[in-house]
């Protein structure tokens, strides 16, 4: 093989490999900490994430970026996840904190002319759009039926 068939085979391989899929990123949401725990035996919890899957926005005030509050989804018995209620499209508006839809499976931003939708059961990716929710830690103890959302 001549020195310029090995360049353009190697283009063509790095061509190929880059183009595959659409490239999704990480949220770009600010580092805020989080560090909250909740309980399914007691409400809203045992109510709203009686089955799997299912998700909820969590009554806690001021959490999240901007005070716009975690999506707790409960993906099956003992697994959850927990992403922030931010739109990754317009983190700096004041209301860009999400609402669930459609069974509680998508969340969407309620600013005008947005129209972001994030599938929860998916692992928070935007429907259209190339961000995903910024995802924090769930641990969860069946026993006691406590969790624990952190990220640090």
């Amino acid at each position: 093989m001549t020195k310029v068939q090995k360049i353009l085979s190697s283009t063509i391989c790095l061509l190929l490999c880059t183009a595959c899929g659409k490239e999704e990123t990480e949220s770009p949401l600010p580092f805020v900490t989080v560090d909250i725990i909740f309980n399914l035996n007691v409400p809203p919890y045992n109510i709203s994430l009686q089955l799997s899957p299912a998700a909820m926005k969590m009554p806690q005030q001021h959490i999240g970026y901007n005070g716009n509050g975690l999506l707790l989804v409960r993906q099956s018995e003992d697994y959850f996840q927990a992403y922030d209620a931010t739109c990754t499209r317009n983190i700096n508006h004041h209301i860009a904190a999400l609402q669930l839809d459609d069974f509680d499976i998508f969340a969407h931003c309620p600013h005008p002319g947005c129209n972001a939708r994030y599938n929860l059961l998916s692992g928070g990716y935007e429907t259209e759009g190339q961000f995903r929710l910024q995802e924090y830690r769930v641990t969860y103890n069946p026993g006691t039926k406590t969790g624990r959302i952190t990220n640090h």
